[in-house]
């Protein structure tokens, strides 16, 4: 299922995705400022993973099995 804005609750952090805003960067913890070049252009739910696509064809995968809580909205 593909979603317009995701926000993922992990034990000691919480991380929001939205498409068409900078992809927001958590280095141990410690926010960094979101790059405007690297802006989310999908952001696909399954069972067990969270795919994000950003940037120029970069990718990331979150797994869903540690989430403490997800809210999303539909695209």
């Amino acid at each position: 299922m593909f979603v317009k804005r995701i926000e993922v609750v992990y034990r000691n952090s919480t991380l929001h995705f939205i498409v068409g805003t900078p992809m927001e960067t958590v280095v141990t913890d410690v926010r960094i400022k979101p790059n405007p070049n690297k802006i989310v252009k999908t952001i696909e739910l399954t069972d067990d993973l969270i795919k994000i696509e950003y940037g120029e064809d970069e990718v990331t995968w979150l797994p869903i099995n540690k989430v403490v809580e997800l809210n999303f909205k539909k695209a």
